[in-house]
């Protein structure tokens, strides 16, 4: 009974470690498809349900049983994010103000990408873009953010709702959830 339950734990650890290896390397090398999924994933482990948009794949619209509603849209870049990802995101916030009467917060999930990996774009991002985000009510966070965010719920026992809670609350970029060289995911 005790090798059963053994054997039956270390399947358990090697899916994990499988399915942590495999978020992380798309959620900082993968474009696309792969990378919209991998997001989707760890939004889910946050609690909220998560629903494609048809019209634009690049955009979630996040729910949760506490009625806050957000959407995010998700962009992959060489560069920085730019005003016009935030004006997209913009255009489908008013959209859904005007169709629920519910303003919605809203998330831009950039995942800059040079070479083969990913890089932090906090520290580079034009201010004005920042500003603006900070105006619009909208939270600004990185795929290597997203991954802290994994690390922390799935790896280290720590809070789903406490991580939510700090992504509505946020405007401009999402502090803390930084991942460091050396840190083990």
């Amino acid at each position: 009974e005790k090798i059963r339950k053994t054997q039956e734990r270390i399947k358990e650890i090697e899916g994990q470690t499988a399915l942590t290896k495999g978020l992380r390397n798309t959620l900082l090398t993968h474009k696309g498809t792969e990378l919209i999924d991998a997001c989707k994933k760890v939004l889910t482990l946050v609690g909220w349900k998560v629903t494609q948009s048809e019209e634009d794949k690049h955009e979630l619209l996040l729910e949760n049983e506490d009625e806050k509603v957000a959407i995010a849209r998700i962009i992959w870049t060489e560069d920085n994010a730019e005003r016009s990802h935030l004006g997209q995101l913009s255009i489908s916030q008013t959209r859904y103000w005007c169709d629920k009467a519910v303003e919605p917060k809203c998330l831009l999930i950039v995942a800059k990408i040079t070479g083969d990996e990913a890089e932090d774009p906090s520290e580079t991002t034009d201010e004005e873009v920042v500003d603006y985000a900070g105006k619009k009510n909208i939270c600004l966070l990185s795929t290597l953010q997203l991954l802290a965010i994994y690390r922390d719920v799935s790896l280290k026992d720590g809070d789903a709702d406490e991580a939510r809670s700090e992504i509505l609350e946020s405007k401009g970029w999402l502090d803390g959830y930084k991942i460091e060289p050396g840190d083990e995911v």
